[in-house]
């Protein structure tokens, strides 16, 4: 059981093309940049007091596959409200990387639905060597400067991607069992006055129409 934080960058631009590599390599450590997507506004709805929340993800099952971006990797989305803003992740997972692949490899994006801001989170960064392992820990990504907001779709998008391909078009892990908690602070978005218009104005309507219609996975 390791305690690591895992963290390996943060995305703060659309900068995510996969550096091609031709040996394996231990890996160099990366600056981290904050994210600087503030938000006091989301389109017509003014942000009031933030509430704290938590959003848990079920990893079980989950292929490893390409670099990031690939269209093989598995995507997820969390609807977690306008706006808001993700402030740490919690976790406790196993993680199985199919050798020559490590288990350095395995990565979670963390972004806003456009992916243009967010993290790549790492749990096994620093193990250099294939095989399976469980890993526990938790960040605080306010107090690390990764904190980062999603957009007004209100979702966070989860990419699971390897940081090397050592089976292009196929899985090099698999994350075994576990899951990861996302705490993050949602906005209560509340409607400017012209929007309220427009939602009552839909309310009359919706109205009216009412009345009168009463994976065992196996590699080839």
């Amino acid at each position: 059981m390791r305690d690591l934080f895992g963290i390996s960058a943060v995305v703060a631009a659309l900068a995510f093309s996969p550096v091609t590599a031709t040996a394996k390599v231990p890996a160099q450590k990366q600056s981290s940049v904050r994210a600087t997507n503030a938000m006091s506004t989301i389109g017509r709805f003014s942000a009031a007091p933030v509430s704290a929340q938590t959003r848990v993800f079920n990893v079980s099952e989950i292929l490893s596959n390409d670099p990031f971006g690939s269209p093989i990797n598995e995507v997820f989305f969390l609807d977690i409200g306008a706006g808001s803003e993700v402030t740490g992740l919690s976790w406790d997972l196993t993680f199985f990387a199919d050798a020559p692949s490590w288990l350095s490899e395995g990565t979670i994006a963390l972004t806003d639905a456009a992916v243009t801001t967010g993290v790549f989170f790492t749990p096994g960064i620093g193990d250099n060597f294939p095989g399976t392992r469980t890993y526990a820990g938790m960040a605080d990504y306010t107090d690390l400067g990764l904190n980062f907001f999603v957009g007004n779709d209100g979702l966070l998008r989860l990419e699971f991607w390897e940081s090397f391909d050592d089976y292009p078009n196929d899985w090099d892990g698999i994350w075994q069992s576990g899951s990861f908690t996302v705490q993050y602070n949602q906005m209560n978005v509340v409607p400017e006055p012209a929007t309220w218009g427009l939602m009552m104005a839909g309310f009359g309507v919706i109205g009216v129409t009412a009345r009168r219609r009463k994976s065992a996975i196996t590699k080839a």
